[in-house]
């Protein structure tokens, strides 16, 4: 299904969050790049595709690699996942703080 969409919108690549299952990435060469998720203490999950397409987004358009795409996006989701509601913002500091962690 995520092939029939992507031609019909005639993307070069599409993304899926899925949840606890992390995110799955396809590309125009028919590759599939699944990203596991990183999230451990989920509050409350508003916001956090947002956060995820907001990230990603821009990451697609300067055509960063689908790895590092859905890594980055599943990064800034878990940590979405952690604020209730829209209290605050997911920040450049916090983001390369949660993926040193993730790295060690």
């Amino acid at each position: 299904m995520i092939k029939d969409i992507a031609q019909r919108l005639s993307s070069k690549s599409m993304v899926v969050t899925r949840g606890r299952k992390g995110a799955l990435v396809w590309n125009s060469r028919g590759e599939f790049v699944e990203i596991p998720s990183f999230a451990h203490n989920i509050v409350d999950r508003v916001g956090a595709g947002d956060a995820f397409f907001s990230v990603t987004s821009l990451a697609a358009a300067k055509g960063v690699p689908d790895e590092i795409l859905g890594f980055i996006g599943n990064v800034v989701g878990s940590l979405a996942v952690e604020i209730i509601g829209n209290k605050k913002s997911i920040n450049k500091a916090s983001t390369k703080k949660y993926i040193a962690a993730l790295m060690r």
